[in-house]
């Protein structure tokens, strides 16, 4: 008996063996090489035919998507050759709906001849400008003046400086309208590089809280100037000389609250 019981449990052993090895045994490998090539840059390549002495012609460059920030337009001279001279300034135009930015290049490119251009300040060409974000169509446009024959090699780069938003209010006033609502007109600074967005604003005067519209949103990188709200409702008993509370909620730089005291109305 005890014989049997050693015999079945050596099958018992060996047939684990074999399932085992069966289990273990590779029936085919696959070797998997991936290349990515994933542009971050959209690049485009433009040829521009100068064929006489003076011209002109303009580039429809597509669509940019366009964050909201710091801007800035930048042309580099990569090489020429030849035996030519030329001159030439341009335009780059964003456009999105009633959004519109236009950003002259004086002596964008300047080979064999100098050029000469006002000595002006330009925002988007000799230092970054504020822009709202979102999707903008694109077109340059190039002028020119040249003589003699060759080529030559330029880039245009389009730059924004995303960061973070600084807001400041360092003067609000408040009046009341002839129908009662009370309106607010900020000073409102961002020194920060990137725009923000007011998300909800609400008064407070006598233990009643009432909703404030800004008439834009919307403030972009490096804003400087007056903003308005006013409640949705009338705010009754409100005199000159009473102070408000105004609580503004922004999308990126959390909660405002100042104190405003109301100046006669209208």
């Amino acid at each position: 008996m005890r014989r049997l019981y050693l015999a079945a449990l050596a099958g018992l052993v060996a047939a684990a063996a074999v399932a085992l090895a069966l289990t273990l045994s590779v029936l085919l490998e696959v070797r998997i090489e991936g290349v990515v090539e994933v542009p971050s840059v959209r690049v485009l390549d433009l040829r521009l035919t100068v064929d006489r002495e003076r011209g002109s012609e303009t580039f429809d460059l597509g669509e940019v998507e366009v964050p909201g920030g710091m801007l800035r337009v930048r042309l580099e001279l990569v090489g020429y050759e030849g035996n030519f001279s030329v001159v030439s300034s341009g335009v780059l135009r964003l456009e999105s709906g009633e959004r519109r930015y236009e950003i002259p290049m004086p002596c964008a490119i300047a080979i064999g001849e100098p050029c000469y251009r006002v000595m002006i300040v330009i925002p988007g060409y000799d230092e970054s400008m504020p822009v709202e974000g979102g999707t903008y169509r694109a077109t340059l446009a190039l002028e020119w003046s040249a003589r003699g024959s060759g080529r030559f090699r330029a880039r245009l780069y389009l730059e924004t400086v995303s960061g973070q938003p600084q807001i400041a209010i360092p003067s609000a006033i408040a009046r009341t309208e002839r129908d009662g609502k009370v309106a607010f007109e900020l000073y409102v600074v961002n020194a920060g590089a990137g725009s923000d967005k007011i998300v909800r604003a609400y008064a407070m005067h006598g233990g009643r809280t009432f909703e404030a519209v800004p008439e834009t949103s919307i403030i972009p990188a490096g804003y400087r100037g007056w903003m308005r709200l006013t409640t949705v409702e009338p705010v009754r008993g409100v005199s000159p000389g009473d102070a408000l509370v105004l609580r503004i909620y922004f999308e990126r730089s959390g909660v405002h609250t100042i104190s405003v005291v109301v100046s006669p109305g209208t």
